[in-house]
C-alpha cells in the first residue's frame, strides 16, 4: 500500500509491477519519488506475484487485478489508475487493465 500524504484522500492510484522473479521492493525508489510528488496519489507496489512469476501472464495478471480491486474497494476516493510495469510486470499490467476495464464505467 502507501501513498497519499497530507491528510488528503487519494484520487489517483499508481500501480507498480515488478518483473520476472522480482519483488515489490524492485521499484521502491520510484515508489518513494512518486509518493513525494503528489499528495493525492496513492502508489502501490504489487505483492501478489512475488515468487509466482513463472505460471504465465494470465495467472499473474489475474492475481494483480484481484489485488487492485481490494485497494480500490478500501479507498473509494480513487477515480484514476496508472500502471508502471517493469518487463514482465508490463505484461501483467496490460492483462490486469483489460480485466478491470468496464465500458462506459458500468
Amino acid at each position: 500500500g502507501g501513498g497519499g500524504g497530507g491528510g488528503q484522500a487519494p484520487d489517483h492510484l499508481v500501480v507498480l509491477a515488478h518483473g520476472l522473479s522480482g519483488t515489490s521492493e524492485d521499484l521502491a525508489y520510484l515508489k518513494r519519488v512518486l509518493e513525494r510528488s503528489d499528495a493525492k496519489c496513492m502508489v502501490h507496489a504489487i505483492t501478489s506475484n512475488e515468487h509466482k512469476t513463472r505460471d504465465g501472464v494470465e495467472a499473474g495478471g489475474a492475481r494483480m487485478a484481484r489485488e487492485i480491486v481490494g485497494i480500490v474497494v478500501s479507498n473509494p476516493s480513487l477515480t484514476r489508475i496508472s500502471f508502471v510495469g517493469n518487463s514482465l510486470g508490463g505484461l501483467y499490467s496490460r492483462y490486469a487493465a483489460a480485466a478491470l476495464f468496464t465500458p462506459n464505467g458500468a
